[in-house]
């Protein structure tokens, strides 16, 4: 039945197929890109809102960061003026940051990586930008119980605050 449709066709059926494979295959790279520069992208606000909450009194006391992720983690290390090897996706449409905003804030030594780890395995990690916030006396590893962060204004710049580990 399938070869007598394809006979009935005019050209090779990979002139149909091609296509389809194509836009499959774009459809899925795309999809897969936005869910995860959509993911950096919310948990990069839910940790900048939960340290303006903090600092603004509307949520007062200090930042966990087992309340702002939504999958489970067993340890975090952040590691400040980040400069990795090689590069990272570029997220398309301004789904997150573009590569060339991520090569400006390495060469300004203004990258911090938190990492999260569960089972010796990457689970998620986040990119932020360290003109917004600035870890300081960072104790590496973090636990879900120890990740609690002090927050305060900085000094030198009013739009930026100053993270430190609160025990």
């Amino acid at each position: 039945m399938l070869k007598d449709a394809l006979a009935g066709m005019s050209v090779r059926p990979i002139m149909y197929l091609s296509p389809i494979v194509l836009v499959l295959a774009l459809g899925y790279y795309f999809f897969t890109t936005y869910q995860s520069c959509r993911s950096h992208a919310e948990f990069r606000q839910a940790l900048r809102a939960a340290i303006k909450a903090s600092a603004d009194g509307a949520a007062p006391g200090p930042v966990h960061l087992v309340q702002i992720t939504d999958f489970p983690w067993d340890t975090a290390e952040i590691f400040v003026n980040y400069k990795p090897d090689g590069s990272t996706t570029d997220c398309p449409f301004q789904w997150d940051w573009s590569s060339a905003t991520r090569d400006k804030l390495i060469a300004g030594d203004l990258l911090t990586v938190i990492v999260f780890v569960k089972d010796d395995r990457l689970v998620h990690y986040l990119e932020y930008r360290r003109d917004w916030a600035e870890f300081v006396d960072l104790k590496n590893p973090y636990t879900p119980e120890t990740a609690v962060f002090a927050v305060s204004a900085s000094p030198a710049n009013p739009y930026e605050f100053i993270l430190s580990p609160a025990s």
